[in-house]
């Protein structure tokens, strides 16, 4: 089990943010592969209770850190965000399926409504949608005077488009919708005092317990998973330690020699608790040394 104190220590934003990294992957290769899943509940005792707990500790603090909130009724904002959804997913594979369409019998219409428009992303999308409909409408109708001398040859291009089904009249109207309504106006919400999550009380307890529990079963699965494959994608092919090693890693040697240099010689035993330590531990020690103002405060618990 972890060593970690879940009532003491503040955890850095780089640390939140590896374990939510090192999270991602263990939890779901748990989740997809029933054999890796299987070799920890034979061999460590993992089970669907500490599974869930995992991933509910993960998403807790996944919400946390980008600032989710709590569930509510649908505003214009959601709506806006819908509508820039449904632009943005439209207009990259339907801008290509309009260039092959028009690019041998109709190259100049092509040029016309292509010329300086790319699919956008995000909001962007809005006016790249918004442009190209325009551009399409005034092929259809004639309304651009300068081509006057292809009038033809414009309605042509414009009926293609529609033929091959990329903006007859019902996805016309569900496009210009979506635009009206992305573009909206929408009433400012009430500015409201905010908070860093990573100084949220309420926040660092939920972290240090989902830390706590990532280091305990990343520990447990470091030891009694054997296959290389599965160690690779659990995460733990580069951190795990074995019986048979006795390389100093170059981050214990760096530990080791900032304690000496900031609290004075290490006894033995301080020296095996270090060489027992998961790699990261040693990481999270490194940045408690930094404020530490004894030598159990940077240790934070690490072997005892």
């Amino acid at each position: 089990m972890s060593n970690f104190d879940a009532t003491q220590q503040r955890l850095s934003r780089r640390t939140i943010e590896r374990d939510l990294d090192r999270g991602t992957k263990f939890l779901g290769t748990v989740s997809k592969d029933a054999r890796v899943y299987a070799t920890l509940v034979d061999e460590a005792g993992y089970d669907e209770a500490a599974h869930e707990e995992g991933w509910d500790l993960h998403m807790s603090v996944l919400g946390y850190r980008r600032g989710v909130p709590a569930p509510r009724a649908v505003t214009g904002g959601a709506a806006q965000s819908r509508a820039v959804t449904v632009l943005d997913q439209w207009d990259g594979p339907n801008f290509t399926r309009s260039r092959f369409a028009l690019r041998y019998s109709y190259p100049e219409q092509l040029e016309y409504i292509f010329d300086g428009l790319s699919a956008g992303r995000n909001v962007e999308a809005v006016g790249a949608v918004k442009t190209f409909l325009d551009r399409v409408d005034a092929l259809r109708d004639g309304s651009d005077p300068s081509r006057e001398a292809t009038r033809q040859a414009d309605r042509e291009a414009a009926e293609l488009l529609a033929t091959r089904r990329i903006v007859h009249e019902e996805r016309v109207a569900e496009l210009r919708e979506a635009i009206r309504v992305a573009t909206s106006e929408v009433p400012a919400p009430t500015p409201t005092p905010t908070i860093d999550p990573i100084d949220d009380p309420e926040f660092q307890a939920l972290a240090r317990r989902y830390h706590a529990w990532l280091s305990d079963w990343r520990g447990q699965a470091r030891e009694v998973v054997q296959r290389r494959d599965y160690l690779s994608r659990l995460g733990l092919l580069e951190t795990r330690v074995t019986e048979a090693s006795t390389e100093t890693t170059p981050l214990l040697d760096t530990v080791q020699r900032q304690l000496t240099l900031k609290f004075g010689s290490l006894s033995a035993s301080i020296e095996g608790r270090l060489e027992m330590a998961a790699p990261e531990e040693l990481e999270d020690l490194a940045e408690r040394l930094i404020t530490a103002q004894t030598l159990d405060e940077a240790l934070g618990g690490i072997g005892a």
